[in-house]
């Protein structure tokens, strides 16, 4: 947050009390009879005869729209910093990254896990309304991984930038398709709802459920992930 300078602060306090004085000492002249000029200021009187006059004061300057903080959403340890002071920056920019070699690690186990129960759901090929949910249910998990993979991609990217062997092409393509990627996820997690609402649709086997599991903790982990970013508003 700015700061003003204390000693700014002291001359502009100290030119208005002058100014003050001058007013003073001009309505005493004209009450009194007495002229401006024998008046004599105590705040620029002879410097060896008395003190002079001084004041401070702390201050703050704020954007118009208000303060905006940034912050990671979660606590951990900072190890890399992307962003330099007068840097200019759009929406979703990585700034800094916290350490989050314990999250890849959480994520590998997931994805492996997951792997493991889609394998197992393919010996019950379902049929009617459980495979209309079934494949509305793979797309809003391959959208899921789509997003959290084009992060990755313009993280890098960025980061590459940062490092002075990036391409700005890259940075604009990345946006992109990180926006493309959201836009994907909101339109097959509506889709699935729509199917999930369908009346008669019949309860989830076991494999079904199993995997419904893994992809939810692996979810949690891209989630978490994503919670060690921090990024401009």
């Amino acid at each position: 947050m700015l700061k003003i300078d204390p000693a700014v602060t002291t001359i502009g306090l100290a030119g208005l009390l002058a100014v003050a004085i001058g007013i003073g000492a001009g309505n005493f002249a004209a009450q009194s009879g007495v002229r401006p000029d024998q008046i004599a200021s105590p705040a620029f009187a002879d410097t060896a005869a008395g003190p002079q006059w001084a004041a401070s004061a702390t201050g703050r300057v704020e954007p118009v729209n208000g303060e905006i903080r940034i912050a990671s959403q979660v606590p951990g340890k900072i190890v890399e910093v992307f962003a330099k002071t007068n840097d200019k920056v759009e929406t979703g920019d990585l700034l800094a990254r916290l350490d989050d070699q314990e999250i890849y690690a959480k994520i590998a186990a997931a994805t492996a896990e997951t792997g493991v129960r889609e394998r197992e759901r393919q010996e019950e090929p379902p049929t009617g309304l459980a495979k209309e949910r079934q494949d509305a249910e793979d797309a809003a998990a391959d959208a899921e991984r789509s997003l959290s993979a084009a992060r990755e991609l313009f993280d890098s990217a960025l980061r590459a930038l940062r490092g002075g062997a990036g391409n700005p092409e890259k940075i604009t393509d990345g946006r992109k398709a990180v926006s493309t990627a959201k836009s994907e996820l909101d339109a097959k997690r509506a889709a699935l709802a729509a199917v999930k609402a369908k009346p008669d649709m019949p309860l989830e086997t076991r494999l079904e459920s199993s995997l419904a599991m893994a992809r939810a903790e692996l979810s949690a982990a891209e989630i978490a992930l994503e919670r060690t970013r921090i990024r401009a508003p």
